[in-house]
């Protein structure tokens, strides 16, 4: 054995070295490519290239809903019902006639919030069905017994004296 097999073991009676061939020329991977004419190669490509860049620009349309959708007026309902069970049964109860009374400052696409103003609703109901006060008569009077709540007639005017100086005031 040489010095030269020690140096790369393995290669002993391998035969004839082998010349590197040169790479194949690959296939251009893009079709225009394969124009001779420069200036029509050009063209085409900056044909392509625009038609790529208009179809990223169109967004295809959404697939139609195998189902349908929920309108605002459906959640709504949704929502009024989910209400309904939170609050109370006498709100539940006139729940028809708490309707009617105008009352703002609340979000109709919230349970929560459509039960709270419910129940402002009722207490306003309340206020308004609430039998009158039976001692009010006795806290509004028309003024003095006998009075009519008019001016005094008659010469009662000229029996106070007012062209009196200041000088006079303590005698």
């Amino acid at each position: 054995m040489s010095e030269e097999d020690v140096q790369t073991p393995g290669l002993e009676g391998a035969g004839e070295a082998v010349e590197p061939k040169e790479p194949e020329t690959p296939e251009p991977s893009d079709p225009l490519d394969a124009i001779k004419d420069p200036v029509a190669r050009a063209e085409a490509k900056k044909a392509r290239a625009i038609v790529r860049r208009n179809a990223k620009d169109e967004k295809p349309e959404p697939p139609a809903p195998s189902q349908p959708v929920a309108s605002r007026e459906d959640l709504a309902v949704i929502v009024t019902n989910q209400a309904k069970e939170l609050v109370s049964p006498e709100i539940r109860e006139h729940w028809e006639e708490l309707s009617k009374i105008p009352l703002e400052g609340y979000n109709p696409m919230d349970a929560r919030s459509i039960a709270d103003n419910m129940a402002d609703r009722l207490v306003i109901l309340k206020t308004k069905q609430a039998k009158p006060n039976p001692a009010k008569d006795l806290a509004t009077s028309p003024g003095i017994r006998g009075s009519t709540g008019e001016a005094p007639k008659g010469d009662f005017a000229s029996k106070f004296n007012t062209n009196k100086d200041a000088d006079s005031w303590g005698t």
